[in-house]
């Protein structure tokens, strides 16, 4: 029953996807971990995988349907994702493999790197739940402004950082950041963070195989290809409803279910460490 929940759980990442061009994706970890039952480390590699996959399909959806997008998409894609591939392959291969598995002990307490990658987890939850919760409402532009180069390179490393060790794309710091610093439309913001999301994802995915490989890791590719089928499926839900349904509805009920997500991962990742 409860592998059933989370391939369900996995229609609603590719809905969350299509509909907002992130956030759905931080479901990802949480429900490998607990539903599933893969290891936390490989479960953020999986989820890059996942998100990868599923923002390709919906990034492709949209530029389908929105051709006249394409060199906005394209300029803004080649300006945010090199810094955010590159912080993101140098984190994850310092901190997800580079850390000891356990950190520190005294006595009988062990702080391993599970854990600390878990409770990193539930404080991204609780990000994201403050940002869909109180963000400010979308401005309505139509034309593109001048390329904020630097503002979007500091986003571009926290966005590395966050997906390199939670395993997350990220895209609820990239949606807004597009719609703050280069003044697009909401619409173009979520078509344009869908194939951000997937580019990142990919290369630090890659990055992850090499050192599989090199420790002779297996990957669950049955898991990961049935996973990513299901959340593909939901990103073309999500798409096709996202006209239907008013955004700032779904940030809020998202924001308040991916908050109490976060408090249940971070109660169970406290319980764990203390017995």
């Amino acid at each position: 029953m409860l592998e059933i929940t989370g391939y369900i759980c996995a229609l609603l990442v590719g809905v969350i996807l299509g509909l907002l061009g992130g956030g759905g994706a931080i479901l990802g970890v949480p429900v490998l971990v607990y539903m599933l039952k893969v290891d936390e480390i490989q479960a953020t590699g999986y989820s890059l995988f996942i998100i990868g996959s599923t923002s390709l399909a919906g990034a492709v959806n949209y530029l389908r349907k929105n051709p006249e997008h394409k060199d906005w998409i394209l300029s803004t894609v080649l300006g945010f994702a090199p810094s955010t591939i590159l912080t993101g392959i140098i984190v994850r291969k310092l901190i997800q493999w580079g850390l000891p598995e356990i950190i520190f002990s005294y006595g009988d307490f062990t702080f391993t790197r599970n854990r600390l990658i878990m409770l990193f987890f539930a404080a991204i939850m609780m990000i994201v739940a403050q940002k869909m919760l109180y963000a400010s409402k979308e401005t309505k532009p139509d034309i593109p402004v001048a390329f904020p180069k630097k503002e979007l390179l500091k986003k571009g490393v926290i966005v590395g950082i966050v997906a390199g060790i939670a395993g997350s794309g990220a895209g609820f710091l990239i949606t807004p950041a597009l719609v703050k610093y280069i003044k697009m439309p909401m619409k173009v913001a979520v078509g344009t963070s869908l194939w951000i999301i997937s580019a990142n994802s990919w290369f630090i995915f890659l990055g992850d195989l090499i050192v599989r490989k090199q420790q002779s890791l297996p990957v669950d590719w049955n898991l990961l290809l049935l996973f990513t089928g299901i959340a593909v499926a939901g990103i073309f839900i999500g798409n096709t409803i996202s006209g239907k349904i008013s955004n700032e509805k779904i940030k809020q009920a998202f924001g308040y279910f991916v908050l109490i997500t976060g408090v249940l991962v971070l109660g169970i990742e406290i319980v764990k460490t203390f017995t």
